[in-house]
């Protein structure tokens, strides 16, 4: 009898369990995919690269610019009546701007260096600025208002026009052009990778590909 008792709870135990785990496997909610318009709808996070813009610009020395980083950090919305607006976010341009300022610097007095050399001259860069009535500090701090310029012009509001996987951003009413957009993906409904941009601007003055968007 007491045998046959230790059995019976044995199975109770062992119904009890399987009851539980039961319980625990309900079957998550699978996410709606969302596609077009409605995948586009909302704030987003995304970077510009232009780090190349200013490594090219130095040639044959943009080796010296190698750890240079220029990045414009967005903040943009979608809306459902095709409004867009896009705002740099000043928290990380700032950021970026300091960096900016000491990589910049110290590419630059690097460059100068080599250009002396090169023409066989005995100055310093020391003596170069104070000839030219300037520091290293000052040159840098004129190129990174200029680049401060540039993020505040950057921003603004517009429309934009969705075409299958390619969209176009104007900045006055009108219609999706298939000359000028991007082409994306969709990753998941909170991030889009912007793989293209068809364009008539010169492909060395592009952000760098892939652009990422991470909705906020």
């Amino acid at each position: 009898m007491k045998r046959f008792s230790a059995i019976a709870l044995a199975l109770v135990l062992a119904l009890s369990a399987l009851c539980l785990a039961g319980c625990g496997d309900t079957p998550a909610k699978e996410e709606t995919v969302l596609t077009g318009e409605e995948l586009f709808i909302g704030t987003w996070e995304m970077e510009y690269d232009f780090s190349h813009l200013i490594t090219d610009a130095f040639k044959d020395y943009s080796d010296l610019f190698k750890d240079l980083k220029y990045v414009q950090p967005f903040t943009v919305t979608f809306s459902k009546d095709n409004a867009i607006s896009q705002k740099i976010d000043w928290d990380k341009a700032e950021d970026m701007l300091k960096e900016l300022k000491t990589t910049y610097a110290e590419g630059y007095e690097k460059f100068v260096a080599a250009l002396l050399e090169s023409a066989g001259s005995d100055l310093t860069p020391d003596d170069y600025f104070a000839a030219k009535e300037t520091t290293l500090e000052a040159e840098a701090d004129a190129f990174v208002e200029k680049i401060r310029s540039s993020l505040e012009s950057a921003e603004g509001e517009g429309y934009y026009y969705i075409n299958g996987d390619k969209y176009t951003v104007l900045s006055e009413e009108g219609e999706f052009k298939e000359d000028d957009c991007f082409v994306y993906e969709r990753v998941s409904n909170n991030e889009i990778k912007i793989v293209k941009i068809i364009s008539d601007t010169e492909e060395s003055k592009l952000p760098a590909i892939p652009i990422i968007l991470k909705r906020k």
